[in-house]
C-alpha cells in the first residue's frame, strides 16, 4: 500500500518525513526563505496562488504530481494522531462550553468553537507523535476506510455558513450560485453541510485515490470559476497581491472540503482521529 501525505510548511520548523509524508514549502515560487524541502514550484503546481490558496497549492502539487493508493494533506503545526485527548482538556473546554451557554441567556454576541486537539509541548513531541500514527497508518486503513478526516470541531451557537461569513458573504454567494447552476448534486450536500454546527476542519484529510481525485477535481474546478467570476467583475485586479483577498480561496476550500467528507460520511467508511498541534 502506498501512501503519501503532502506536510504544508511555509517557513522554519521541524521537518516531518518518512515513507509516508512529504513536506512541501508552499508558495516556493516567490518566498524569499529556504527550507531545502520539496517546493510546490515543481512540475504541474499552482505556486504563485499560494497567497489565497494556502496550503491547498501542496494539496494540488501531491495530486498532480504524486502517485499513490491514498493521498491526504496535513500542516506542518496540525497533524493527525492516534492518541486521544487528555481528559482535563476535555474538562476546560465543557467548563468553557458552560459559561458560553450562561453568556447567551443574556447576549447572542458570544462565540465558542470547540477544536478537539492534542497538543504537543514542543517541536520534537509533535514530530514524535506524528510519526507514530504514520507506523500505524497502514494498518488502520487496512480497516477498510476510504477518508480520515480530522474530528469535527463544533461551532457555538453558529452555523457553519455563520461562522465562514467572516471572509465575505459575497465569496459564499458567489460559491453557492457556482455550485447551484454547475454542480447541482453537490449543491444538496453543500447546503445540509453549511446549516450544520459542525465541520471538518483545516483542508486536512487523508482518502484513497479514486475519492481524492474526484475530491480535488471538484474543489480546484470550483476555485477557479470563483476566480473567473471576481476577475470578471474586476473586483481584483492581482490576486497575488490584493490584501482584501488574502487566504479567501484557502477558506472556501475548507467550505467545500468539509461538504465533500459530509458527502461520503453519509455512505463510506470514515475515520475521524484527533489532531496534534503545536501553535
Amino acid at each position: 500500500m502506498k501512501i503519501k501525505i503532502a506536510i504544508a510548511y511555509h517557513k522554519p520548523s521541524i521537518i516531518i518525513s518518512d515513507n509516508h509524508y512529504i513536506p512541501i514549502h508552499v508558495g516556493n515560487l516567490k518566498s524569499n526563505i529556504i527550507l531545502n524541502i520539496t517546493g510546490d514550484d515543481g512540475m504541474e503546481n499552482i505556486s504563485y496562488k499560494n497567497p489565497y490558496y494556502c496550503e491547498l497549492t501542496a494539496l494540488y502539487w501531491i495530486w498532480k504530481n504524486i502517485t499513490a493508493d491514498y493521498k491526504g494533506l496535513c500542516h506542518y503545526r496540525r497533524l493527525f494522531t492516534v492518541r486521544k485527548i487528555p481528559i482535563y482538556t476535555k474538562l476546560k473546554y465543557s467548563l468553557k462550553l458552560c459559561v458560553i451557554h450562561i453568556l447567551l441567556i443574556f447576549s447572542s454576541k458570544y462565540r465558542f468553537c470547540f477544536i478537539p486537539q492534542v497538543k504537543a509541548k514542543n517541536e520534537n513531541e509533535l514530530k514524535s507523535i506524528s510519526l507514530e500514527f504514520s507506523n500505524k497508518l497502514e494498518l488502520i486503513l487496512k480497516d477498510g476506510y476510504d477518508i480520515i478526516a480530522p474530528k469535527k470541531v463544533k461551532i457555538y451557537p453558529l452555523r457553519v455558513r455563520d461562522y465562514f461569513n467572516i471572509i465575505g458573504k459575497i465569496h459564499i454567494d458567489i460559491l453557492e450560485y457556482i455550485l447551484k447552476n454547475d454542480y447541482p448534486e453537490f449543491y444538496i450536500y453543500y447546503m445540509k453541510a453549511m446549516n450544520k454546527t459542525n465541520f471538518y476542519y483545516g483542508n486536512i484529510s487523508i482518502m484513497n485515490n479514486n475519492i481524492f481525485n474526484e475530491y480535488c477535481t471538484l474543489l480546484f474546478s470550483i476555485l477557479e470559476k470563483h476566480e473567473n467570476i471576481i476577475k470578471d467583475k474586476k473586483w481584483v485586479n492581482n490576486f497575488e497581491s490584493e490584501i482584501g483577498y488574502s487566504r479567501v480561496s484557502g477558506y472556501l476550500g475548507e467550505i467545500i472540503t468539509n461538504a465533500f467528507i459530509f458527502k461520503y460520511s453519509l455512505n463510506n467508511k470514515i475515520k475521524e482521529v484527533n489532531i496534534i498541534s503545536f501553535i
